[in-house]
């Protein structure tokens, strides 16, 4: 789980896209802080991953992460890449 962190934060952008994959299929509570930070990545196609990432994740998400996933989704509603608005709003 701290190589995908680290990729998260440091890597490329297919490289994010491949740690929000498998994110996706990580524990929610370690899963979800680095998830957010994909989702407000300067890339485009790691927003989208990160945010199809979440969804996995959304019938576990405790009352701790909400105001930060509903904080990443109003963002995403007005996110210049329609994929990423699309897929804020299907939320």
């Amino acid at each position: 789980l701290g190589a995908a962190g680290n990729v998260i934060h440091h890597g490329d952008s297919l490289s994010k896209q491949a740690a929000a994959h498998f994110l996706a299929v990580m524990p929610s509570n370690k899963a979800l802080p680095l998830l957010f930070i994909g989702a407000i990545d300067e890339n485009e196609h790691v927003r989208l991953c990160s945010l199809n990432a979440i969804e996995v994740h959304l019938p576990k998400v405790k009352k701790v992460d909400q105001p930060a996933l509903l904080q990443i989704l109003r963002r995403g509603l007005s996110d210049p890449a329609g994929g990423v608005r699309k897929k804020s709003m299907n939320y």
